[in-house]
């Protein structure tokens, strides 16, 4: 019997140094009264959920004149912002479909995250990249592999290709 992973999708972004204020870095208007969270070590721990309203699917209409809407339902759309303060630097941790956009734009270090993953990622564990081609057409390609494997066997070109994303199995299990 295999074990099961367990399975996170993170996604990090580290906030510029120049934004040290929460309405510098996550959009409060958005968003309910954030959630203090006491963790040891940390700063400021604030966790911000988007403001939702329940609205019918888009599929809905189509039944417009038939039935009432009502007996369809809503549905909402979670998202949240985990903005956290270390040493004085600020991360946001973020989660839901929408979790991204509840940040500010331009205040997020460009490339931390996926320099983190490559960082933190098995060498011999890659299932999936993301590039984007420079040629004169350019082009964005997602390749997964069947099982773990190395970064080589995707076959990057150095001087064609940039990569975007990563997937693979931490080096150090259990942390989260």
């Amino acid at each position: 019997m295999t074990e099961e992973k367990n399975l996170a999708h993170l996604s990090i972004f580290l906030i510029k140094d120049e934004f040290k204020q929460d309405y510098q870095i996550i959009k409060e208007n958005d968003c309910n009264d954030p959630i203090t969270i006491p963790i040891s070590g940390c700063e400021k721990v604030k966790l911000y959920i988007k403001r939702t309203s329940g609205v019918s699917p888009k599929w809905a209409s189509i039944f417009s004149n038939v039935i009432d809407l009502n007996l369809i339902g809503t549905t909402a759309n979670i998202s949240a912002a985990f903005l956290i303060k270390i040493s004085d630097k600020y991360f946001v941790l973020t989660f839901g479909q929408g979790g991204r956009f509840l940040i500010r734009d331009d205040v997020c270090e460009e490339r931390f995250g996926l320099l983190v993953a490559l960082n933190s990622v098995d060498k011999e564990s890659f299932r999936c990249i993301d590039k984007q081609s420079l040629d004169t057409i350019e082009s964005h390609t997602r390749i997964q592999a069947g099982h773990d494997t190395t970064a080589d066997q995707f076959g990057l070109d150095v001087e064609q290709d940039m990569l975007k994303a990563i997937v693979g199995t931490l080096l150090i299990s259990g942390i989260i």
